[in-house]
């Protein structure tokens, strides 16, 4: 995926992400955000970037869980490209809904 905008610290760039999910449900994935913080102020390597994955956790569990163990890696923490941390994504929160069922009931979201 591809993240154009404005970050935490006020600086504007773009973030790329790649991941891949296996059948298994674990997710591995690498992004790099290159911002205009200049290389001075951000540091080495003057762009952000890391690793990371995620184990479903139902299969080590006596029940089903949604619950997921998750591993995030970046060498150089610093403000520039900085994203607001959240648990969930909006994307990663709709993104298997009903689209016909959205579309469907759109007239009724003003009523």
């Amino acid at each position: 995926s591809l993240s154009v905008g404005q970050y935490l610290a006020g600086d504007k760039g773009a973030t790329l992400d790649l991941a891949r999910v296996f059948d298994n449900g674990v997710t591995m994935g690498a992004y790099a955000t290159k911002t205009n913080v200049s290389a001075r102020d951000f540091g080495e390597g003057s762009f952000d970037k890391g690793i990371y994955f995620s184990i479903p956790l139902d299969g080590f569990l006596p029940r089903s869980t949604r619950g997921r163990a998750a591993f995030n890696w970046n060498p150089l923490i610093r403000d520039g490209g900085a994203m607001l941390g959240r648990k969930y994504g909006l994307y990663g929160m709709t993104g298997d809904r009903d689209e016909r069922f959205f579309y469907d009931n759109l007239r009724t979201v003003g009523d």
